[in-house]
């Protein structure tokens, strides 16, 4: 199964290689995205991911088999699912947006399955090596492909504000993936030798840097600080509280400082928290449309949205021009309205009251870092659809449970908790095995 993620995760980078190495070429690459009309020249590789999606959807119950925490998963994602049918029900909507929904609820349903099988078979040594160079080869690709398009448009000392997309079809989603690539590779993989962190963290924060993505600067910055805590943490000189607190007291400003101002600076764009706030931007866009929808909707529009797949990046593609879901899409782009639009207020309590539950249950609990990435993802872009960053949520959520249920098994052996028996041996990761 790690083997596919690993194909899903090239099937990502490289669905639009083609139209993206045309325009490289010919210079048709303009501010921030591929242009949609060269689109089209994408081939089968385009479809490719959603391939892949699907298969693992159907596959992966069949691997995991019904237990009861499955059902009562199952019964949580038919309730989602039904939820954002009622409004059709009521004949409010394109029907066909339904499906852009659907394609999110895939993109949840198999980030569950990863976590299940991280969970009971975490990926090997030697797996994790591949999925780094993996990585990191999409890195630099995208990276050579970037500096070109700047190079050749003349914005090299206004990079941040041209907004190179590299191999992807916007520049946003290439800065989602360096900010996702850096948080796999740390709290995912646990590449976090010396050499490991000099080749992924200067290759993800300059991509972020060429993508003129704020949210991924921010990420990025965020994960270095940890990495930084962690390296003073081992070698013992953050042993007393004194110490602990004088280090953070120093550090703290200077990362908020750089979240907030030099992330902006790196990238040629304005303050990264006002720019979402005003009119303009996502969050104050975003309860303009939600008090929209308030005041002047149904009330089964409050309750229950106004159906699934509204709003969402995939109902925007379609081509149906009377459509609000482009203007809405537009303007907001953010997963905690967007859900809203769609599934309504009790809808999205029984998404997100879901999903803390889930996380909550969890006896390994959440870092800080990944903490912040998963908020900041809430609010900059509307994360169910970016299958990437929602698979590795999962993928990190089943590797630290069972990394916990490994450390627990070790320590119950130490104070002799466990049963131990001379003829074998004890597997902390499956339990005990007798020697033939």
């Amino acid at each position: 199964m790690w083997i596919w993620f690993g194909v899903i995760t090239l099937a990502i980078a490289f669905q639009y290689i083609v139209p993206s190495t045309i325009g490289t070429i010919d210079g048709s690459i303009h501010n921030f995205q591929i242009p949609p009309d060269d689109l089209s020249s994408a081939g089968i590789e385009r479809y490719l991911k959603d391939a892949l999606t699907v298969l693992f959807a159907l596959v992966w119950p069949l691997y995991v088999g019904i237990n009861r925490k499955a059902l009562l998963y199952y019964f949580w994602a038919f309730m989602l699912v039904s939820f954002g049918s009622v409004a059709y029900l009521f004949h409010i909507g394109y029907f066909p947006f339904f499906i852009a929904g659907i394609r999110w609820i895939v993109n949840i349903h198999d980030a569950f399955g990863l976590y299940l099988i991280a969970k009971s078979q975490p990926p090997s040594l030697r797996t994790k090596k591949n999925l780094f160079r993996i990585i990191i080869f999409v890195l630099l690709v995208s990276i050579i492909y970037s500096f070109y398009q700047i190079w050749s448009s003349g914005s090299i000392l206004n990079f941040g504000r041209f907004r190179a997309p590299g191999v992807f079809s916007q520049a946003a989603v290439s800065g989602f993936f360096a900010a996702t690539a850096v948080f796999i590779s740390e709290f995912v993989l646990s590449m976090r030798a010396r050499w490991h962190r000099l080749m992924i963290y200067p290759s993800a924060l300059a991509l972020a840097a060429l993508s003129g993505t704020r949210f991924a600067v921010a990420c990025i910055t965020i994960f270095i600080y940890g990495a930084i805590t962690e390296h003073f943490r081992k070698t013992g000189a953050l042993r007393s509280n004194g110490t602990r607190l004088a280090f953070h007291a120093i550090l703290l400003p200077i990362l908020a400082l750089f979240v907030l101002g030099i992330a902006s600076a790196l990238t040629g764009r304005g303050d990264i928290v006002s720019d979402q706030l005003n009119k303009e931007g996502r969050i104050g866009n975003g309860l303009a449309v939600a008090d929209l929808v308030i005041q002047r909707g149904e009330p089964v529009n409050f309750l229950v949205g106004m159906g699934l797949g509204q709003g969402t990046n995939a109902a925007a593609q379609m081509d149906y021009p009377t459509s609000k879901s482009t203007k809405w899409q537009l303007l907001v782009d953010n997963t905690l309205i967007t859900t809203f639009i769609q599934l309504g207020f009790v809808g999205s309590i029984w998404l997100f009251g879901g999903i803390f539950l889930f996380l909550a249950s969890r006896r390994a609990g959440f870092q800080l870092a990944p903490g912040l990435y998963f908020a900041l993802s809430l609010v900059t872009q509307n994360l169910p659809e970016q299958i990437f960053i929602v698979l590795a949520l999962g993928a990190y959520v089943g590797v630290r449970e069972n990394l916990w249920i490994v450390n627990w098994r070790r320590m119950a052996i130490q104070r002799r908790r466990l049963p131990a028996f001379r003829s074998g041996f004890w597997d902390v990761a499956q339990g005990p095995v007798i020697a033939a």
